[in-house]
């Protein structure tokens, strides 16, 4: 029989690599798992990789045993899958290891509506202002609302993304760029929650695109405008407009 790297048995390195790596004396090729190539493991010796020669190869009888029992059924369920899997590159236990992962974290998930309420609850136990748990709830009862029974694990960075450009306000109008990044931020926040809870494993808002605000020039008042102004105001009102305009002051330095 030809000894080549397939068969299964101890190969002797080269004579330079032994001198360099005593412990990579013997090699032996065994394929990796889930894929088509094939790795070393290296010995000292030449009883321990015969050793481990012998117990590789009653593995693979006993997988050939355990093959043969394979329903006609299951032998057809896995050549279609192969079928599916080879444009992508991808093995059948690269396929199945994936799922599973993403099966158990789905069964892990929560709905939107629940989410929700449980950051609502947080927010008010970790003491944050009234303001910050009102803007919170303003942003995420809607948001809860089109998303109530939808697991959170469900919603992608798309999902999102469309229900911020399709918004509409109570006028009918869509969300202003400040308005559009305010929701993206509490959204993110939402979502930094759920995978503090383990609710899922990656945040999709960095796939959710942020506006750019432009900011609109102050407009000045000229010295006729302000006449104007000043001539329609009476008393220590007065006083205070002139203080502001000409000193800069803001309202509150100015009370």
């Amino acid at each position: 029989m030809k000894i080549t790297k397939r068969t299964l048995i101890p190969l002797r390195q080269s004579g330079r690599l032994v001198s360099k790596r005593p412990d990579r004396a013997w090699a032996v090729f065994l394929p990796s798992d889930g894929s088509k190539a094939w790795v070393r493991k290296y010995f000292r010796h030449k009883a321990d990789a015969e050793v481990f020669c012998v117990i590789k190869r009653s593995e693979i009888i006993a997988l050939g045993v355990r093959a043969k029992g394979l329903t006609d059924s299951v032998k057809r369920d896995a050549l279609a899958c192969l079928q599916l899997l080879e444009p992508i590159g991808k093995s059948l236990i690269e396929a199945v290891s994936w799922y599973s992962k993403h099966h158990k974290a789905h069964e892990n998930s929560v709905t939107v509506s629940r989410a929700t309420e449980a950051l609502l609850r947080r927010a008010k136990a970790d003491g944050l202002s009234k303001r910050h748990i009102s803007s919170i709830s303003s942003v995420m009862s809607i948001f809860g609302r089109d998303f109530a029974l939808k697991q959170v694990i469900e919603l992608t960075g798309d999902d999102i993304q469309s229900w911020l450009d399709c918004y509409k306000t109570k006028t009918g109008r869509p969300l202003s760029a400040v308005s559009h990044n305010s929701y993206r931020t509490y959204v993110g926040l939402f979502f930094s929650f759920c995978i503090k809870r383990r609710w899922l494993s990656s945040n999709p808002m960095p796939q959710v695109s942020q506006r750019k605000v432009v900011a609109q020039p102050p407009r000045l008042l000229s010295p006729s405008d302000l006449t104007v102004i000043l001539g329609a105001t009476s008393g220590d009102l007065k006083l205070a407009i002139a203080l502001q305009a000409l000193c800069g002051l803001r309202v509150a330095e100015m009370a």
